[in-house]
């Protein structure tokens, strides 16, 4: 039985475990957890020593263009991105497969959600005048961020799975997206506003997301060795088997002709 090392997290995995579902154990589970901390502070400071050089300091109430805060959020969430992908490589090298495609594809990611979100952050500015407009695009960004690189860096590593992660991004987006709403509608004036969003918001998101959709990835791990169902793994075979049918069935109804 071949076996493997993880450089990281000394996690071993069968052969067996590497036809079946995404293993992830509760070391792997709370080392991601780490990672999500620092990743979404290095993206967080990140954003505020940009915004700092630019203007020399931060301040809603003097205004920073939307376009501005949207390419330094773009540089601090695309170096944050691979530092995630390359600390979830280290520590589960049998999901996440591959590199440079994977490297190249989070970048041209990064660079598209860009230029659609930019467009984004003039509206709602446009729109509140007390500056929480630009906070609303800036939440936005993170999201759809995080979201999205999950399930194009799984798909491209494990495409039997890539409905796990679907499933699981969504779950993780709705209840991040939830949970960050409550806290910044408590938040009672625009300066504690700007405060949780630039310096709390993508340690918030980055560790909420990533523990849902691990800790779901998880379950089904411990699911599927407890029953032996695994309903996800079986998706794509079926539809192949049932193309190649289809197929079939036509090229007997052409030769019939």
């Amino acid at each position: 039985m071949l076996e493997n090392n993880n450089t990281l997290g000394d996690i071993t995995v069968s052969n067996e475990e590497l036809l079946g579902p995404p293993y992830v154990d509760i070391v792997g589970l709370g080392m991601m957890m780490l990672v999500a901390i620092v990743v979404g502070f290095l993206s967080s400071t990140g954003v505020m020593i940009f915004a700092f050089l630019s203007l020399g300091r931060f301040s809603l109430g003097s205004g920073i263009s939307p376009i501005l805060l949207a390419m330094i959020t773009f540089f601090s969430l695309s170096i944050s991105n691979m530092l995630y992908i390359w600390s979830a490589k280290g520590i589960f090298p049998h999901i996440y497969t591959g590199s440079r495609t994977t490297f190249l594809h989070a970048s041209v990611f990064s660079i598209i959600l860009y230029i659609a979100i930019a467009p984004f952050y003039l509206i709602v500015n446009s729109q509140f005048i007390d500056g929480s407009g630009i906070l609303i695009a800036y939440m936005a960004h993170v999201l759809l961020n995080i979201f999205w690189l999950e399930i194009i860096v799984s798909i491209l590593s494990s495409y039997r799975y890539c409905l796990l992660s679907i499933y699981s991004s969504i779950v993780s987006l709705i209840l991040t997206a939830s949970i960050l709403f409550f806290v910044y509608t408590k938040t009672n004036s625009e300066s504690s506003n700007a405060l949780f969003v630039l310096l709390g918001l993508s340690m918030l998101a980055f560790f909420i997301a990533i523990f849902t959709t691990f800790f779901i990835r998880f379950c089904y791990y411990r699911i599927y060795i407890t029953t032996g169902s695994d309903p996800i793994g079986d998706v794509f075979a079926q539809v192949e088997i049932e193309a190649k049918e289809t197929e079939k069935e036509a090229e007997q109804e052409l030769f019939r002709k």
